[in-house]
């Protein structure tokens, strides 16, 4: 789960972030602020290799959302978290988030 996570943020910072400032941004960290101006190289390359370098950023967002909300889903389903309702509760929450978007 934690890389999907990290291809989660990567892909979320490229579409957040100008392409002049995106070697600035860590890709570990998830970006806090960002302006609606700041996403307007969202349909540029993502500069990835996992997307041979040609893939739109967004189109790369979206795959790693889809790829994380499924396993983010598979999980919920197979373990039981009697003990740890508040992980269930953010599964969920990031799910029903992932989808409205």
């Amino acid at each position: 789960m934690q890389i999907l996570i990290q291809y989660y943020i990567m892909y979320f910072n490229t579409i957040t972030t100008p392409m002049s400032q995106r070697g600035s941004v860590s890709p570990t960290e998830i970006k806090q602020q960002f302006s609606f101006t700041d996403m307007k190289d969202l349909y540029s390359q993502s500069l990835f290799l996992r997307n041979k370098g040609y893939e739109p950023a967004i189109t790369a967002f979206y795959d790693a959302e889809l790829e994380l909300r499924k396993y983010c889903t598979e999980f919920a389903s197979q373990v039981d978290f009697k003990y740890n309702q508040d992980i269930l509760n953010d599964l969920t929450q990031f799910v029903e988030v992932s989808f409205v978007l």
